[in-house]
């Protein structure tokens, strides 16, 4: 069972890579070499902002129940 599991998250994390690296070279072919650079930092400035506030909501609703930031993550 274990080692059904680890050969199934291997694939998984190389699906993973290969699909992430795919979505850059796009990225990358369609706005030219001169933009990319800016636009990936922006990208990582959303997604850490983002990643930030739903902290920051998830200690919130935990500080209320903690049950109710399960279930409302698991609901988004």
């Amino acid at each position: 069972m274990f080692t059904a599991i680890l050969v199934a998250e291997i694939v998984r994390g190389v699906g993973g890579t290969f699909i992430s690296g795919a979505l850059s070279a796009w990225i990358t072919d369609e706005i030219g070499e001169h933009a990319i650079g800016r636009v990936f930092m922006r990208y990582n400035q959303v997604r850490q902002g983002g990643a930030f506030v739903g902290t920051l909501l998830g200690v919130a609703i935990a500080s209320i129940r903690l049950n109710l930031a399960i279930i409302a993550g698991g609901l988004l």
